[in-house]
C-alpha cells in the first residue's frame, strides 16, 4: 500500500504475472527435489538389486560347483565298486546319503548302476495303463478325455463290506482296493486295529463341478470374475484337476457305532489308526497325498 500527499492510504494491487513466476518457481523447486529424491532411491534400488543378483549368481555357482564335484566323487564311486568279473554291485559298495532323523538312521542308495533282475516285458493298452494308476492329475495335467470309469469297484461290496463306507457309492480301481485291503488287514492283524471307514473314493468330473459351483456361490458376494474362480480353487479343485478323478485315491476316518469319544478324534493327527497307516501305509503302496501337518492345504498340488 502506498500514502499519498492528502494523507489516504491506497492498496496497491499484486503484479499477477510476479505472482505467477513465484508460484512457478516454488512449484519447479519442489519438482527438481522430488526428482532427486526419486533418482537416488532409484540408485539406492538398483545397487541394492544388482548386489542381491551378485550374491546370488555366486552362490548358485559355488553350489554348482561342489554338486559336480560331489558328482564326479560319486562316479568314481560307482567305477570302483563294480566287480571285476561279474559286473556286480554290493549293497556296501552302492554311493549312498546317510542321516539320522528322530534317533533313527535312514540310509539312501544309488542302484542305477546296480543292474535289475527278473526283468520282463509288458505290453499294455493306454486304458489299462491309465486304470492301472500309470496317470498324472493336477492343475497342469487335466484328466484325459478318453479316461473310462470301467473297472472302479465298490469297496463295501468287494470287501462284503468287511471294509466300512461312508456310502455304498464309494468307488476305486482293483490296485487301490487291493492295497487298502491289504493295508487294514495288516493293521488288524498286527495292531489290533479295527474301525476304519473310507470316506470318499472315486470322483467324477461332473461330482467335482457340483463342488466347486456350490463354493463359488458362498464366495460370490465377495468375489467376481477371475478372481471369484482363483479363490475357490483355493477350497476345492477346478473340475478335472482333482486326485480323486484317478480312482487311485481315498479319504480314510475312523467310526465305531455310539463310540463318541473315537469318532471325534482326528484321524491322522490323533487316533491310533491314523498314526498306524501313516507309518505303515508305504508297505503297501499307499501314500498320504495330502498330509495335515506343516504342509498346505490338500488342494495344493505335491506332484
Amino acid at each position: 500500500m502506498r500514502v499519498n500527499s492528502n494523507k489516504k492510504i491506497h492498496k496497491m494491487k499484486r503484479d499477477p504475472y510476479k505472482t505467477l513466476l513465484r508460484t512457478a518457481g516454488i512449484l519447479a523447486i519442489v519438482v527438481v527435489v522430488g526428482v532427486g529424491v526419486f533418482y537416488l532411491c532409484s540408485l539406492a534400488v538398483t545397487s541394492d538389486y544388482v548386489s542381491t543378483r551378485n550374491r546370488i549368481e555366486n552362490e548358485n555357482a559355488e553350489a554348482e560347483l561342489e554338486f559336480n564335484a560331489m558328482m564326479n566323487e560319486l562316479r568314481a564311486e560307482q567305477s570302483t565298486a563294480l566287480a571285476p568279473n561279474t559286473g556286480v554291485v554290493s549293497s556296501a559298495d552302492l554311493p549312498s546319503w546317510e542321516k539320522t532323523l528322530n534317533d533313527t538312521l535312514w540310509r539312501i542308495e544309488d542302484e542305477s548302476n546296480a543292474g535289475l533282475e527278473n526283468t520282463s516285458t509288458i505290453t499294455l493298452d493306454r486304458a489299462s495303463l491309465i486304470n492301472g494308476g500309470l496317470l498324472l492329475v493336477n492343475p497342469w495335467h487335466s484328466l484325459p478325455s478318453d479316461f473310462s470309469e470301467e473297472g472302479l469297484v465298490s469297496i463295501g461290496t468287494a470287501s462284503n463290506f468287511q471294509i466300512q463306507v461312508q456310502y455304498n457309492s464309494v468307488r476305486v480301481f482293483q490296485p487301490a482296493y487291493d492295497a487298502l485291503s491289504e493295508a487294514l488287514t495288516a493293521a488288524k492283524d498286527e495292531a489290533g486295529l479295527e474301525y476304519y471307514i473310507v470316506m470318499e473314493g472315486y470322483r467324477s468330473v461332473a461330482q467335482q463341478e457340483e463342488l466347486f459351483n456350490a463354493e463359488m456361490e458362498k464366495l460370490s458376494s465377495r468375489y467376481s470374475g477371475n478372481a471369484l474362480i482363483e479363490e475357490t480353487k483355493k477350497n476345492v479343485n477346478y473340475p478335472g484337476n482333482s486326485d480323486y478323478h484317478t480312482g487311485m485315491s481315498f479319504r480314510m476316518d475312523v467310526y465305531q457305532r455310539d463310540n463318541a469319544a473315537l469318532n471325534n478324534l482326528k484321524f491322522q493327527a490323533e487316533s491310533e489308526q491314523g498314526a498306524w497307516l501313516t507309518e505303515n501305509c508305504w508297505r503297501f503302496g499307499i501314500i498320504f497325498r495330502f498330509p495335515t501337518a506343516d504342509f498346505p492345504k490338500g488342494w495344493e498340488d505335491k506332484s
